[in-house]
C-alpha cells in the first residue's frame, strides 16, 4: 500500500497510472471498439494527460540543462549527439502539442490536425533516437561485463565478483525493457500517422490497447525502481 501511495504522490508516477488506464480502458473496449463509453473513458483520460504536459516546460527544462553537463563527460560522441537531438525533439513536441491543443479549445484559429501529425512525427523520432542510444549502451554493457570476467582478480565464486555481475545483470535488463518499451509505442505511433504511412490506421483497438499497457507497466517499473533508490538513499 505505502508503494502504490508513494507512486501516486509523484507526477511522473501519476501520470504512468493514467496512461495504463487510457490503453487498459481502449484493450477492454474490444477489436471494433463495441464498448464506445470505454473509448470515450480512454480519449478523456488521454486528454487529462495533455492538459497536465501543458506544464512540463520548467521541468523539461531543467532536465535538459542537467542532461547538458552530464552529456558533456560522455566518451561516446554518437551517444552524446543521440540524447542532444533526442533533448530538442522533447522540446519540439512540447511546442507542438500546445499549438494543437490550443487549436482544439479554439484559442488559436488553425486547423489542430497538422499540428498533431508534426507531434506525433518528433515522438516517432524521438523513439528510434532512444532505441538507437539504448542498443549503444547494451552493446556497451556487454564489452564491460565481457573486460570484467577476463581480468584473473575476478573469480566467479567471489562476492565482490557476484555483485558486479548483478548490478550489471539488473542495468541490462533495465535496458532491455526500455527497447521493448519504446519498439511497443513506436508501433502505435506508426499507427496515429496519416493514412499511407506504413501501418497507419490499420491497427485494431485491442492491438493499441495492448501494445501501450504493455509500454505503460514497464514505465510504471521503471518510476518504482526509481522510487526504490531514492526511498534508499533518503533511509540511509
Amino acid at each position: 500500500m505505502e508503494d502504490i501511495v508513494n507512486l501516486l504522490e509523484t507526477y511522473r508516477g501519476r501520470d504512468k497510472v493514467i496512461r495504463l488506464c487510457c490503453y487498459g480502458a481502449m484493450l477492454l473496449a474490444g477489436k471494433d471498439g463495441k464498448n464506445s463509453r470505454l473509448l470515450r473513458v480512454s480519449a478523456a483520460l488521454s486528454d487529462c494527460r495533455v492538459v497536465l504536459r501543458l506544464f512540463d516546460d520548467i521541468p523539461m527544462l531543467a532536465y535538459s540543462l542537467q542532461y547538458a553537463n552530464s552529456a558533456a563527460k560522455e566518451e561516446n560522441w554518437v551517444l552524446q549527439k543521440i540524447g542532444v537531438a533526442n533533448n530538442i525533439a522533447a522540446h519540439l513536441y512540447y511546442i507542438l502539442e500546445k499549438v494543437a491543443w490550443l487549436a482544439d479549445t479554439r484559442v488559436l484559429s488553425v486547423h489542430s490536425s497538422p499540428w498533431w501529425t508534426r507531434a506525433t512525427y518528433i515522438w516517432l523520432f524521438s523513439l528510434i533516437a532512444e532505441i538507437l542510444q539504448v542498443l549503444m549502451k547494451l552493446k556497451k554493457l556487454h564489452e564491460t561485463r565481457t573486460l570484467f570476467l577476463q581480468q584473473p582478480n575476478n573469480q566467479s565464486g567471489l562476492p565482490e565478483t557476484q555483485i558486479k555481475l548483478q548490478r550489471l545483470s539488473q542495468e541490462n535488463t533495465f535496458h532491455l525493457l526500455t527497447v521493448l518499451q519504446n519498439f511497443t509505442d513506436l508501433i502505435c505511433a506508426v499507427h496515429w500517422l496519416p493514412p499511407g504511412r506504413l501501418w497507419s490506421g490499420k491497427l485494431s483497438h485491442v492491438t493499441v490497447g495492448l501494445l501501450g499497457s504493455i509500454s505503460s507497466m514497464i514505465r510504471l517499473y521503471h518510476v518504482y525502481l526509481q522510487n526504490s533508490k531514492k526511498s534508499m538513499k533518503t533511509s540511509k
